[in-house]
């Protein structure tokens, strides 16, 4: 489930189609029923919702032939983590462009983070002014 999860993050698109699901998570599954009731599931939790014009399948148990994945309710606490770190890091530290990353990302890059906010704290920035080398 969490790899699946991790997939509908990264998706470039916001909305998927039936047939993309399936080919994107063909070797999770062996079966249409295994197939279909995690997809419910994710249905129900509302992390992939369904798009009420394109209609569902005839096929039992039945599908949307199109959905929207809620991809803010899958990075919802990814982003809380990101909040408490903007409010412990240095104001000179911007993480805002990791709101837009894959959380993987931003887990490999925390630790040089935290050493270089650490250092900021411990020396600061200079306070006289130096001409720039010609």
């Amino acid at each position: 489930m969490d790899q699946i999860r991790k997939l509908f993050a990264t998706f470039k698109k916001k909305t998927i189609t039936l047939s993309e699901l399936e080919h994107l998570l063909n070797s999770f599954f062996p079966t249409y029923e295994a197939f279909s009731d995690t997809i419910l599931q994710f249905e129900e939790k509302e992390i992939l919702v369904m798009v009420k014009a394109k209609g569902r399948t005839d096929r039992s148990p039945s599908l949307a032939f199109h959905y929207r994945i809620n991809k803010s309710l899958l990075m919802k606490d990814f982003h809380k983590e990101l909040q408490i770190y903007r409010g412990k890091l240095h104001p000179a530290i911007n993480i805002d462009e990791y709101y837009r990353m894959d959380p993987s990302i931003w887990k490999k890059h925390l630790p040089f983070i935290l050493k270089v906010d650490q250092f900021i704290k411990q020396h600061s920035f200079p306070t006289e002014y130096v001409p720039a080398p010609e």
